[in-house]
């Protein structure tokens, strides 16, 4: 619980800053709000929405904080696999929620995520990692608009503990885990 706090409160905390920001450099604080939308391509079919904020540092370093929300389920090439050993991949479809932070250099970042994932057939996860590496092209420019954006990182999933002894009374036996994936999007630029 106190984790958790903790991560509210820093978020709070940059939240404020966000709004707190010096206008020395001319742009408005709304220059460096984004909205992204991510379709997540591999074993799992990944579709996410994140809100961040940007704290530049100079005119080649910056970074930011924000919250993403998305949908995680088995993409085609999953079922293929797993129909052959007759495993159920509904109940792999996820809902996930996580606060991340960034670090930029010119228009590559590295981000780190970390938040919950709900299912409905386990209940709540804790995701403990959500590492990307990403690019990014034109993101330091100042025009308003649409952003290309591709990503490779380890992306939570649902996964059991110990797949092929699995019971239905062992729901407790799944966590998330992480799986190597292809992230395309698009970015909104204010």
């Amino acid at each position: 619980m106190k984790k958790i706090i903790a991560v509210i409160a820093a978020m709070v905390v940059m939240s404020c800053a966000a709004f707190a920001q010096s206008e020395s450099s001319g742009d408005s604080w709304v220059d460096n709000v984004r909205i992204e939308v991510d379709v997540g391509l591999g074993l799992q079919f990944i579709l996410e929405a994140r809100g961040a904020y940007r704290f530049p540092i100079n005119s080649i370093l910056a970074w930011d904080v924000g919250f993403e929300a998305g949908y995680c389920a088995p993409s085609f090439l999953w079922a293929v696999a797993n129909s052959m050993n007759g495993d159920n991949n509904n109940e792999l479809n996820t809902f996930i929620t996580e606060a991340f932070a960034s670090f930029w250099f010119w228009d590559f970042y590295m981000s780190y995520g970390l938040g919950f994932a709900i299912n409905k057939g386990f209940g709540p996860m804790m995701i403990p990692t959500d590492f990307r590496l990403g690019w990014q092209p034109n993101f330091r420019k100042k025009d308003r608009g649409f952003l290309f954006k591709m990503e490779l990182g380890f992306l939570p999933i649902p996964e059991p503990i110990n797949h092929t002894t699995m019971t239905e009374d062992d729901k407790h036996a799944w966590l998330t885990g992480s799986m190597l994936t292809l992230t395309l999007g698009t970015s909104y630029k204010f």
